[in-house]
C-alpha cells in the first residue's frame, strides 16, 4: 500500500530532479554570485555584499541602456503591434494569395537573429550599402545608417520591426478569426461603417490578445541583444557604442569584456526586477481597464 502511495512521485520525480539540476541551481548559484566579486573561476570568490548592486545603479552607462531600451521599448513595441494589427485585418478579408502573404509576412520570425543582423548590415552600409546605392542612384545623399548617432535606433527599430511583427500578425490574425461573424453582419445592417465597426466590435473583443502582446512584447524589448549586437559591433568585436547599448549587452560586457562575473550575475537581477515590476504594472492597469480579473 506504501509503494502504491509513492509510485506517482517516482513518475515525476526526473521533471523536478532536472528542473532543480538545471533551472533552481543556477539561479541560486546566480543570485550568489551577485554578491561576490568574482573575476576568475580560478580565484576564490570576495565577498562584496550589495556593492555590485549599488554600483551598477550608480553607472551612467547603466542609466543610458535604461534610457535606450525605454525609448526603444516605446517606440518599437507601438510601430510593430499598429502594423501587425492593421496588416491582421487586411489579411482577414478573402483576397487572392493571402496564404502567400501570411507566408512571407511569418519568414521573418524564423530567420536566424545573426542572419537578418548581417543582412541588414549590407543593406544599410554607408558605402557599399543598397539603401545608399539607390539613393544615390536617384541623386540623394547618403546616410551613415549604422553609425550616425541620429539614425542608430532608428535603424535598430525598423530592423527589429521586420523581424518580429509577423509573429504577431498570426496572433492577432487568430483572434480576428474567431470573433462571431454575426456581430459583423448586425453592424452591416446596421449600417455602420467600417471604422465604426474596428473601433466598436473589433478592437474592444481584441483587448485580451493586445494585452498579451503588449506585455510579451514588452518583455522581448527589454532583453534585447542580437540586433543591436550584430549590427553595431565594429570590426575587431568591439562592443556596440552607448547609443544603443541595453541592459543585455551591458550584461555581456561585464561578463565577456570585463570578465567581472559577479557584476553580470547582479544586472541579470536587477533587468529581472524590472521587467516583474512593468509587468505587473501593465497587467494592473490594463486589466482595470479591459475588465477582466486580475
Amino acid at each position: 500500500m506504501r509503494e502504491q502511495k509513492y509510485t506517482p512521485y517516482l513518475f515525476i520525480s526526473p521533471f523536478f530532479l532536472l528542473f532543480t539540476l538545471f533551472s533552481v541551481g543556477p539561479l541560486v548559484y546566480a543570485l550568489y554570485m551577485s554578491f561576490n566579486r568574482i573575476e576568475s573561476f580560478a580565484q576564490a570568490p570576495e565577498f562584496v555584499g550589495l556593492r555590485q548592486y549599488i554600483n551598477i545603479l550608480t553607472d551612467p552607462r547603466f542609466h543610458r541602456s535604461l534610457l535606450n531600451i525605454f525609448t526603444y521599448t516605446v517606440v518599437a513595441v507601438s510601430f510593430t503591434l499598429a502594423i501587425s494589427l492593421l496588416l491582421a485585418n487586411l489579411l482577414n478579408v478573402r483576397l487572392p494569395g493571402r496564404v502567400v502573404y501570411r507566408s512571407a509576412y511569418f519568414l521573418p520570425v524564423v530567420t536566424s537573429l545573426v542572419a537578418a543582423g548581417i543582412f541588414f548590415r549590407l543593406i544599410l552600409a554607408e558605402r557599399v550599402g543598397i539603401l545608399n546605392e539607390i539613393l544615390r542612384s536617384f541623386g540623394l545623399p547618403s546616410y551613415r545608417w549604422l553609425n550616425d548617432p541620429k539614425l542608430m535606433m532608428p535603424s535598430l527599430i525598423v530592423v527589429t520591426t521586420w523581424r518580429s511583427f509577423g509573429f504577431f500578425l498570426v496572433i492577432f490574425l487568430a483572434a480576428i478569426q474567431n470573433i462571431p461573424s454575426e456581430l459583423y453582419d448586425a453592424s452591416r445592417v446596421d449600417g455602420a461603417s467600417i471604422t465604426q465597426t474596428l473601433f466598436r466590435i473589433t478592437l474592444p473583443l481584441l483587448f485580451p490578445t493586445i494585452f498579451f502582446c503588449i506585455v510579451t512584447a514588452t518583455i522581448g524589448s527589454i532583453q534585447l541583444f542580437d540586433e543591436p549586437y550584430v549590427l553595431f559591433t565594429a570590426q575587431g568585436g568591439v562592443p556596440p557604442r552607448d547609443e544603443v547599448i541595453t541592459p543585455a549587452i551591458y550584461l555581456y560586457n561585464s561578463a565577456f569584456q570585463q570578465f567581472r562575473f559577479g557584476k553580470a550575475a547582479a544586472v541579470g537581477f536587477i533587468v529581472s526586477l524590472i521587467i516583474f515590476i512593468l509587468t505587473l504594472a501593465q497587467v494592473r492597469i490594463m486589466g482595470r481597464r479591459g475588465g477582466f480579473s486580475t
